[in-house]
């Protein structure tokens, strides 16, 4: 098929280069592929409501044809830098639509000039496009040197560019994932926990190479049906064979106080106000006879001394407690110039407040967090004293001790470290029966983001076959089961408390043991491909 499109005739004008008419293609297909990319995810308009505008999720199928029109302009054309482009304007326009809410989080809560922060989201989108115009090009040059199909290479080329997106640049960005796109649709969500987010990429884009295949009957419509299949008897059985009544529970209370970020940004300041609030909604939870409370990142507003033993009470005694906090490690000279050093942390305390253990965020968020060469200089002339703090380094769960004939061991993330599958994935193979995330969305506003958000841990707790509990500042949060459903989803902006017991899961899926090797086999071939086609005597 490729082989044959490839070699249709096109307009005399189109032969040069690109001309307007193949420029108008670009844009028509672009815009059509990127707004079904856009529309797979969840959406949120706020003037139409604070809520996804399809509360059904089943918009995420829109994925499955998705690329259709961006490939069916990719057979016509005539130059690497035309499939670039289909693939950039596809891929601009998806992600205008999915992190619009970059500048909510600079301008509202950031303090960012308004064009900046436009013209940060304008330069993200024009980042992230490039990564799938890349993939566009190198999928139709690979076809093109070596005569292969056209659904041999784009499912690869795509799968790679995402994997490589996880990682780069600046610590990676996997928001937006077409494979995220499946975490609404739960009988298809259940193949993540045979291959992955990445895996999920590969079937996605090979269903669309496939329909677009379909007008000529090749093998490929009939390989894209057998996987299908395949997924959707085992999604099936997976969902029927769910037993979260075989499983021990552990009773937990996720805390969302519901903290302006305004409020926020001066904790020190409004820290009485905001420990009552904390303290409420834990006096409350603790009359139910919970065995765990979680509050969400940086709910402690003042920080804490990495060397303290214990803390202030803070509500009615629970046997066990995780909460956001800050913490300080004392100046020690030779490092950091003898300054103090910060930590995005969730700090584990016991039923008397002592502490007994932490986890430090690993993976920081780029000019939020930490700021990345070479940009310290021009950052700290606008917006001073950001990205202060410095990573943790273990993915290794903590182990609580409940009561006698309960021992937990539970995988903290901090704030979006969930959307890497890597790290729930580490978590979970070593030990961890329970992941739990403790963030704050109440950067993005009211906007996609937090649903989004949401959805990846979606993702996460299929692959590892454990629940997630999300306690978030100012929502979403919930109980995520081992299946990918969601519990007790609280409401944006609202003081909230789930009750909830929560499944604890021992089991290894085939994901947790080869991990992302789709990704990494994607990577290869292309990478061989490349070469092979690069040097290939004509």
């Amino acid at each position: 098929m490729a082989q044959t499109l490839l070699a249709l005739p096109m307009e005399k004008s189109e032969q040069v280069g690109c001309t307007q008419i193949t420029i108008a293609r670009v844009i028509l297909s672009g815009l059509l592929s990127g707004i079904l990319l856009g529309l797979s995810q969840p959406l949120v308009i706020s003037a139409l409501g604070e809520t996804p505008i399809d509360p059904t999720g089943l918009t995420g199928l829109l994925s499955f044809v998705a690329y259709v029109p961006v490939i069916f302009g990719m057979y016509q054309c005539r130059s690497v830098w035309q499939a670039f482009a289909l693939g950039f304007a596809a891929t601009f326009i998806q992600y205008l639509m999915i992190i619009h809410w970059f500048g909510i989080a600079m301008t509202v809560f950031g303090g960012v000039p308004l064009l900046l922060s436009v013209m940060a989201v304008l330069l993200s989108a024009s980042i992230l496009g490039s990564f799938i115009g890349f993939a566009f090009a190198a999928a139709w040059y690979v076809s093109k040197k070596r005569s292969l199909p056209l659904w041999y290479v784009l499912p690869a080329s795509i799968t790679m560019v995402e994997f490589l997106k996880n990682y780069a640049p600046f610590g990676g960005f996997p928001w937006g994932n077409i494979g995220n796109s499946l975490a609404t649709v739960p009988l298809l969500l259940q193949a993540a926990a045979l291959v992955g987010v990445y895996g999920l990429v590969f079937y996605i884009v090979f269903v669309n190479v496939a329909i677009v295949d379909a007008i000529s009957k090749k093998k490929s419509v009939v390989l894209a049906l057998s996987v299908t299949l395949l997924f959707v008897g085992f999604g099936g059985w997976r969902l029927w064979t769910y037993s979260p009544a075989s499983m021990p529970t552990l009773k937990v209370a996720l805390l969302q106080g519901n903290i302006e970020q305004g409020i926020k940004n001066h904790a020190n300041i409004y820290a009485r106000e905001i420990l009552s609030r904390y303290k409420r909604l834990q006096d409350a939870a603790a009359t139910q006879h919970i065995d765990l409370a979680i509050w969400p990142e940086a709910a402690l507003p003042t920080p804490i001394i990495t060397t303290a033993k214990q803390l202030i009470p803070l509500g009615a005694n629970v046997p066990q407690m995780i909460a956001g906090a800050v913490m300080m490690e004392p100046g020690t000279p030779g490092v950091n110039g003898g300054e103090p050093i910060f930590h995005n942390s969730a700090v584990v305390l016991g039923p008397q407040f002592e502490v007994l253990g932490r986890a430090d965020k690993i993976h920081l968020v780029p000019f939020g967090e930490y700021v990345p060469w070479p940009f310290q200089g021009i950052v700290s002339k606008v917006v001073p004293n950001l990205g202060a703090f410095y990573p943790g380094k273990t993915f290794e769960p903590i182990k609580m001790h409940i009561r006698d004939g309960l021992d937990v061991a539970v995988g903290i993330t901090i704030c979006y470290e969930g959307v890497f599958p890597e790290i729930s994935r580490g978590f979970a193979n070593h030990g961890a029966s329970l992941l739990v995330n403790v963030t704050n969305d109440a950067w993005y506003g009211i906007s996609s983001a937090p649903y989004q958000h949401l959805a990846m841990y979606q993702l996460r707790a299929v692959e590892t076959g454990r629940a997630f509990a999300r306690a978030t500042n100012t929502g979403v949060s919930g109980i995520i089961d081992p299946r990918g459903h969601v519990h007790q989803a609280t409401s944006l902006y609202t003081e909230a408390s789930v009750i909830a017991n929560v499944p604890l899961s021992q089991e290894t899926t085939p994901y947790m043991l080869w991990g992302d090797v789709i990704a990494w086999l994607s990577l290869a071939f292309m990478a061989i491909s490349l070469f092979i086609a690069r040097f290939r005597t004509e």
